[in-house]
C-alpha cells in the first residue's frame, strides 16, 4: 500500500511522473489515490492510455528569444513607471549561525546562477519588441559583503534594518541585471545575514 509505506501527495506525483517517462503511460493521480496497492495500481497501469505529451525541446539560443507572458508583464510595467517592479521584488534574509565558509556561499550560488538561465535573463528591445538575453553561465551571483562585526549591537541592529530597507526598495535594471541579488552582512566570526 503506497500511503502505509510512506507515500505522500508529493511521492505520488513523482511517482505518476515516473511512470510516464519509463513506461509511457498516462495515469492520472487520482487512480493512484484510488488504487494505493501495487495489484490495483498494476491494473490501472496496464489500462493505462500511452501518454500524449510531448518532450519539450529546447530552443536554439542563436536567435531572438521572445519574453514569456509574465516577463512580457514585468517589462511593461517597468516601461511605464520603473519603481512598478518593486511590487515583484520577493526580498528575504536568512541569519546564519555558526563558522561560514564564504568562498563556498560564493561558489554555491555562482552554480545555482549558471544552472539557471532565467537567473542570468535580462530584457532587451530590439526591431521594436522586447527579448531575452541569457548572460553566460559564468557571470557568477552579486554578493555584496558588509562588515559589521565593529558596530555595538543597537548600531548593528539599525544598520542591518536600514541596508535590508535599502535592497529592497533598490530597483532592478531590467535591461542591465542582474535580476537576483544579495547581501552578506558579518554581524561576528559565527553569525551572518
Amino acid at each position: 500500500h503506497f500511503f502505509e509505506m510512506g507515500g505522500h501527495s508529493l511521492m505520488a506525483v513523482q511517482l505518476v511522473s515516473r511512470l510516464r517517462q519509463v513506461l509511457d503511460v498516462e495515469v492520472p493521480l487520482r487512480d493512484l489515490f484510488a488504487q494505493p496497492t501495487l495489484a490495483g495500481l498494476a491494473s490501472v497501469v496496464s489500462q493505462a492510455r500511452q501518454a500524449s505529451l510531448s518532450r519539450i525541446e529546447r530552443t536554439a539560443r542563436n536567435q531572438a528569444l521572445p519574453l514569456s507572458w509574465a516577463q512580457q508583464r514585468l517589462w511593461f510595467l517597468d516601461q511605464l513607471d520603473h519603481a512598478a517592479g518593486a511590487a515583484y521584488h520577493m526580498p528575504a534574509a536568512l541569519r546564519l549561525k555558526g563558522q561560514l565558509d564564504c568562498a563556498a556561499l560564493q561558489a554555491t550560488l555562482d552554480r545555482i546562477v549558471a544552472r539557471h538561465e532565467v537567473l542570468r535573463t535580462t530584457f532587451v528591445q530590439s526591431a521594436g519588441a522586447a527579448e531575452q538575453r541569457i548572460a553566460p553561465a559564468d557571470c557568477g551571483f552579486c554578493l555584496v559583503t558588509h562588515d559589521l562585526s565593529h558596530f555595538p549591537g543597537h548600531e548593528q541592529a539599525f544598520a542591518v534594518s536600514r541596508i535590508g530597507a535599502d535592497e529592497a526598495s533598490q530597483a532592478f535594471d531590467l535591461a542591465q541585471g542582474p535580476l537576483i541579488r544579495g547581501q552578506l552582512l558579518r554581524l561576528g566570526e559565527q553569525e551572518h545575514i
